[in-house]
């Protein structure tokens, strides 16, 4: 999934779930900012030195004991393998295939949500969502990925880079030649509405696990309409209408919120982060090669760092692949991994 789920759908779900507008931005944030994670950064203070972790990576050449701190906390949960989703015509199986709201899915979900920190739930709705759009691919290098064709001869077989954006377009309809007849065609509306109606009742639960579960139903099915309405009809062939359906969301969630606040990767950086540029200072005109300096950027924390979002989401990613590691124990060990 992308921002528009991962970002404005988890924002509408959590605010009319019954958080507040403050508490539904943060989880929100949270949730999309798991893909915006990408530097290892060192904070320096008074204090001490601050290490971040990341939770995406856009170099997946990395070594398989890397990756499995990333992919499959963060974004390929291993699932029910054996499930009817997965089955594929070569009868093949792995035990960290990605299906939808699996066993070890609802297990993180549950523990995020029962330590009520909104960071922590933030960061495993967006885990969570993806066990939809990234089923039936494993957060892994392995030919169980491999997609037939020429251009996914040169990509490396790890999770769903051979089917590119495909799982992650709200509307798209596609084709997986891996798996049965019966599977074969993925409606990712379909995939993202499940998504949305799990989620959503398990932000329920968590606001007031007392309500009747027909008025949890009768609420749903409106919010349901909603986003249906939102996203608009499939389409098999070029995406053309993402920005139609940002707009949409964005509509959808001024009508339910006082403050709306858009999404900016940069924000709970800058707000608890000063940034000293070293070096060759003009090179943010330099385009996609403004990261490059033999001279890194020196970075200090600003004053209450510690009470920052970016400070608490960080932390929230460090609670949240520790207990994933921890779940995982006997994969890994099948596998022959070291636990990270």
């Amino acid at each position: 999934m992308n921002i528009e789920f991962h970002y404005y759908m988890v924002y509408f779900l959590a605010k009319r779930a019954g958080f507040n507008d403050e508490e539904s931005y943060i989880t929100a944030y949270s949730s999309q900012y798991v893909d915006h994670n990408t530097a290892r950064n060192k904070i320096k203070g008074e204090d001490g030195e601050y290490k971040n972790y990341i939770s995406q990576t856009i170099d997946i050449t990395k070594p398989k004991k890397k990756l499995m701190r990333i992919y499959p906390c963060f974004h390929f949960i291993p699932g029910d393998y054996d499930c009817d989703s997965a089955k594929r015509k070569d009868g093949k199986l792995h035990v960290l295939n990605t299906t939808p709201g699996s066993k070890n899915a609802n297990v993180l979900m549950d523990e995020a949500l029962s330590t009520k920190d909104l960071f922590r739930i933030g960061v495993c709705t967006h885990c969570y969502a993806d066990t939809w759009a990234h089923q039936n691919f494993a957060g892994y290098f392995d030919y169980f990925n491999a997609r037939g064709g020429v251009l996914e001869t040169l990509t490396p077989n790890i999770g769903h880079a051979d089917a590119q954006t495909q799982p992650d377009i709200p509307g798209l309809v596609w084709e997986d030649e891996r798996l049965i007849t019966a599977n074969r065609e993925n409606r990712n509306n379909e995939r993202f509405i499940e998504a949305a109606e799990s989620i959503f009742k398990k932000f329920k639960a968590y606001i007031n696990p007392k309500q009747a579960k027909n008025k949890v139903e009768e609420e749903w099915r409106a919010i349901k309409t909603e986003l249906e309405n939102a996203v608009g009809d499939e389409f098999r062939d070029k995406d053309r209408r993402k920005k139609e359906r940002i707009a949409n969301y964005k509509k959808l969630l001024k009508n339910s919120l006082a403050d709306f606040k858009d999404y900016d990767k940069n924000a709970w950086f800058d707000e608890a982060i000063r940034t000293k540029v070293v070096g060759l200072k003009d090179r943010k005109n330099w385009g996609p090669l403004n990261k490059i300096s033999i001279f890194p950027d020196k970075y200090y924390k600003k004053s209450g760092f510690e009470n920052s979002h970016w400070y608490k989401f960080q932390e929230a990613i460090k609670e949240h692949q520790r207990f994933a590691n921890k779940l995982y124990n006997e994969l890994y060990y099948q596998l022959e991994v070291e636990e990270y």
